[in-house]
């Protein structure tokens, strides 16, 4: 039931996107620019911002052959003004997210793009335990031949975030006194 639920949050979100949106700066011709809408009354957990080791496994999928069984990313999150960016810095990808929930240190964010007749919807949803995240990733994929949609294709990742680099929180804000 909560799968369905998820499908129909990221289907929802493919078609029907957040009034407000986030403008990109110009790129060079063929770069993927991924965009989305974001939050202004939500905000990550704060020690999440910074640099993330990815690693995802395949648990679900109705195409599985067209996914990767496993994968391993570097995440970078960054905020500017009211702006969050995920870049990935291994495939050139940049995209603002939209934050949809917090609950003290998980939060659930999407993201979304529409490129070459190709929509492409992602809501992942991580739990921050100091410097380790885990969590899941829900991609669905759909491709159009004119007007005309094509299956969607879906998976679901089991996810888990090392910090590679970034400071704590605490660290910036606070004089931690040992």
């Amino acid at each position: 039931m909560k799968i369905k639920f998820l499908i129909f949050s990221l289907l929802f979100l493919l078609f029907f996107p957040p009034a407000k949106a986030a403008v990109s700066a110009d790129f060079p011709s063929g770069t993927t620019v991924l965009q989305a809408g974001i939050s202004e009354t939500q905000d990550l957990p704060p020690g999440l911002y910074g640099e993330w080791k990815v690693q995802g496994f395949l648990i679900e999928s109705n195409n599985p052959l067209i996914f990767n069984q496993a994968s391993s990313d570097i995440w970078i999150f960054e905020k500017n003004g009211k702006v969050i960016t995920l870049t990935n810095p291994l495939t050139n990808a940049q995209a603002s997210i939209t934050v949809n929930e917090i609950k003290q240190n998980s939060a659930t964010f999407t993201r979304k793009e529409f490129i070459n007749n190709k929509k492409e919807a992602e809501q992942t949803t991580i739990e921050l335990d100091g410097d380790k995240f885990y969590g899941t990733d829900l991609i669905v994929i759909q491709e159009f031949v004119g007007k005309t949609p094509s299956e969607l294709k879906i998976a679901k990742y089991t996810i888990e975030g090392t910090r590679v680099s970034g400071s704590k929180t605490q660290e910036i804000f606070y004089d931690i006194k040992k």
